[in-house]
């Protein structure tokens, strides 16, 4: 992996707009993100996290997950403006993303859905995404009356660590 947004590799890709593809989403507010295909994704309850000191509050700490050591983060808090305590959703489950040692956990609030009959959509008209994933979003497509984004997960997962490292630095300076 590298730091660079790319064009998905080809074995990560498919045409979801062919009705025999059933692909997964999952909601964060109003955004709508596809699950990624062709690299391993795990759905779990959220496991026991210990939180890191000196973090930013949308990176809940790390979590152990088979042996490996996992950094987790809350997809509501790193791609939402804050919203009040009283009707934020808590997290119900955790979204492991990739395998060792790119895998990362996702917290989100809503169970995945399954998608089928995708049709591709014009990702220009897309509004509303966050600017702190917008790079890398590489398609749209609309079904279950949504509007679906695709990104490279594994170069967003990447800015997300640096994003996290520049916290640190400015904490510390």
């Amino acid at each position: 992996m590298n730091g660079t947004p790319t064009a998905p590799p080809a074995a990560r890709q498919q045409d979801a707009t062919d009705n025999s593809v059933i692909r997964h989403g999952f909601s964060v507010g109003q955004l709508h993100l596809l699950i990624p295909s062709g690299i391993p994704v795990q759905l779990l309850d959220v496991p026991r996290i210990s939180p890191l000191p000196l973090a930013p509050p949308w990176c809940k700490g790390m979590a152990n997950h088979r042996g490996d050591v996992i950094a987790v983060f809350s997809v509501p808090e790193l791609l939402l403006p804050p919203a009040p305590q009283t009707t934020a959703k808590h997290p119900h489950w955790l979204l492991v993303i990739d395998s060792p040692p790119n895998m990362c956990g996702l917290l989100i609030d809503s169970y995945p859905q399954l998608l089928n009959a995708l049709q591709e959509a014009d990702l220009d008209s897309v509004a509303n995404i966050p600017e702190q994933i917008r790079p890398f979003v590489y398609a749209a497509y609309t079904g279950s009356g949504k509007t679906w984004l695709d990104c490279r997960y594994d170069a967003w997962l990447l800015s997300v660590k640096a994003l996290f490292q520049d916290y640190q630095s400015s904490l510390l300076s």
